[in-house]
């Protein structure tokens, strides 16, 4: 269609178009505006009294009770703790691990460890230790090393296990700490 305006006529129309576009729009997104808050006000006054509600209950439980206060700080101590004792509680198989690397380390060249197991007694932990000593004296060392470690009690060797001098076959029985 043919535009008998002139060209300058032809833009300022085009930018009044514009510009009640941009009013129209400003008018129904302050429309918008004005219904929401309308409807939020009274949820905001009802959200801002239970606040101020719960605030005041709050003081009034601090006031009777002031352990209250400290209670957040004795749970984070009791947490502390409790991973603090589950570090230092060890397992049965750990505490069992720690006696072979003992054993391992007081044993000298002539002893000879063939077998080593453990087992649970009344919540103490017995570990059984068999094995041959190329002498009955270097045996009787081991057996003094094993007793002298502070990690193990009880160290129990039979005297049977003391009747040869070479090639001794022995079984040593010890509880762990």
């Amino acid at each position: 269609m043919a535009n008998l305006l002139p060209e300058e006529y032809q833009k300022e129309t085009r930018r009044r178009y514009e510009v009640r576009l941009i009013i129209l729009y400003l008018f129904f997104l302050a429309t918008t505006g004005l219904i929401t808050a309308v409807f939020l006000t009274p949820t905001i006054l009802a959200i801002n009294g239970e606040t101020r509600s719960l605030l005041k209950q709050k003081d009034s439980l601090e006031k009777e009770t002031p352990e209250l206060k400290n209670l957040a700080e004795m749970e984070l101590a009791a947490s502390q703790l409790k991973k603090n004792l589950s570090a230092l509680k060890k397992t049965d198989t750990a505490l069992f691990m720690e006696a072979i690397s003992r054993v391992i380390e007081g044993k000298n060249q002539r002893i000879k460890v063939q077998s080593m197991s453990y087992r649970n007694k009344e919540g103490e932990i017995e570990v059984a230790l068999r094995g041959e000593a190329a002498t009955r004296e270097s045996l009787i060392d081991f057996v003094k090393t094993i007793e002298n470690t502070e990690t193990f009690s009880k160290v129990n060797l039979p005297v049977s296990d003391l009747a040869k001098d070479k090639d001794v076959s022995f079984s040593i029985t010890f509880s762990i700490i």
